[in-house]
């Protein structure tokens, strides 16, 4: 187990202790751990990265929520909770500290778009301006994973935990009309400088 993913399996260790309390938190994940291994044997996935990325991140996640559903509890509360107090602000932590860099806003533009048009986890569109740019994101990696494990659902954490990273930051500003997985026909990243 990578040190990427021992993390995930501790946070979400953490979910089902909230959850459902301490002294079932260890039978339920245990059950999440053999469904997120069942799912990543059964996934007809072949990108190497869009495998790790899954492992590390997406699929121990939905696993817990299954478990929780599946077995009577709401997995709502609890995932809220994780997004607003847990993932979402220890994103925001690291952009908030490079935020303090010289021509922050030009790298990270750059850096976005750069990332979202070369990597394999989205299919979208860029277009910048001088102190905006928009990214389209048509196809993700998040979504289609939730999708394929049955739980389109659970992707929406996975979109809100954006507004707690990037939203009141100092010099950049992020807004948002849709996602895929709300139910929209896209995500409509909006960046600008502020």
């Amino acid at each position: 187990m990578t040190k990427k993913e021992n993390k995930t399996w501790c946070n979400m260790e953490t979910v089902l202790a909230k959850a459902v309390g301490t002294h079932k938190s260890a039978e339920l994940l245990a059950a999440a751990k053999q469904k997120n291994d069942g799912w990543l044997a059964a996934t007809k996935e072949t990108s190497d990265s869009r495998l790790k990325m899954m492992r590390e991140a997406i699929v121990p996640r939905i696993a817990v929520y299954a478990v929780l559903k599946e077995n009577g509890y709401d997995p709502i509360p609890a995932f809220d909770d994780y997004v607003r107090n847990v993932a979402g602000p220890a994103m925001h932590k690291t952009y908030a500290k490079a935020e303090k860099i010289p021509g922050f806003w030009k790298i990270f533009r750059n850096a976005f778009t750069s990332i979202t048009r070369k990597s394999d986890f989205w299919e979208c569109e860029n277009r910048k301006e001088k102190d905006r740019f928009y990214t389209d994101i048509h196809k993700c990696l998040w979504y289609d994973t939730c999708v394929e494990c049955g739980y389109p659902e659970v992707c929406r954490f996975f979109c809100e935990c954006d507004n707690y990273t990037y939203g009141g930051l100092d010099k950049i500003g992020f807004t948002r009309t849709q996602t895929l997985g709300t139910g929209g026909e896209k995500c409509d990243f909006v960046f600008y400088r502020k």
